[in-house]
C-alpha cells in the first residue's frame, strides 16, 4: 500500500492556491451581489413549475382545515375551496411606482399600491405581500422571488373561522424558456 501523499504548500492556508481560490470565487460572486433585489424584478411572464406537488398539498391543506366540519357542509366545503383555489397555469407580473398588476391565465387584476400592499426587500430577496379581507375570511397573497431571481413562489395565507386552523398554500413558478 502506498503512502498517504504529502500535500503541497499550495493547498496550506499559507500557500497560493487558496487565497487564489477564493479571490476567484469572490469575483464570481461579485456582480451577484452588486445589485440589491427591487421589486421589478418580479415582473415579467411566469409559468407553474411543480403542479401536481403543489396541488396535493394544497389539497391536504384543505383536508386538514375542514377535518372538524359536519360532514355534509365537509363535502361541499372542499369541492368548492379545491375549484376556487385553483393556480394559474400563467401569470404575468408588473410593478410600478403605483401599482402592481397581475395577470392570472386571463383575468387582469390591478392593485394600487397602498395600506394593503407591502413590498419587503434586502440585497438578496424581494417579495410583495397583498392583505386581503371578504365577509368572514382575510388573509395575504405573498409573491417572493427566489436569490437567483429565476422562481417565484406565490404563497397564501388564509384564516377563517369555519376552519380548524389557518390554512397555508404554495404555488411555484419559473420564467419560461424561450424557444430557440
Amino acid at each position: 500500500m502506498a503512502p498517504p501523499r504529502r500535500l503541497s504548500a499550495g493547498w496550506r492556508a499559507g500557500g497560493t492556491i487558496l487565497p487564489s481560490l477564493a479571490g476567484c470565487l469572490l469575483l464570481n460572486a461579485a456582480p451577484a451581489l452588486a445589485s440589491p433585489c427591487s421589486p421589478t424584478d418580479l415582473s415579467g411572464s411566469w409559468q407553474r413549475s411543480h403542479r401536481s406537488e403543489d396541488d396535493a398539498a394544497r389539497d391536504a391543506e384543505i383536508e386538514r382545515v375542514t377535518t372538524s366540519m359536519n360532514l355534509v357542509v365537509r363535502g361541499i366545503a372542499r369541492t368548492i375551496m379545491k375549484r376556487s383555489m385553483q393556480a394559474a397555469d400563467r401569470i404575468e407580473i408588473g410593478v410600478t411606482q403605483d401599482e402592481l398588476r397581475v395577470r392570472r391565465d386571463d383575468d387582469e387584476s390591478e392593485i394600487p399600491l397602498g395600506a394593503n400592499i407591502s413590498i419587503h426587500t434586502t440585497r438578496d430577496t424581494c417579495s410583495i405581500a397583498e392583505t386581503w379581507a371578504n365577509d368572514a375570511s382575510y388573509g395575504t397573497t405573498e409573491w417572493r422571488l427566489s436569490r437567483d431571481r429565476t422562481r417565484l413562489t406565490v404563497h397564501h395565507i388564509v384564516h377563517d373561522p369555519h376552519f380548524d386552523s389557518t390554512l397555508n398554500y404554495a404555488s411555484r413558478y419559473r420564467r419560461p424558456v424561450s424557444p430557440q
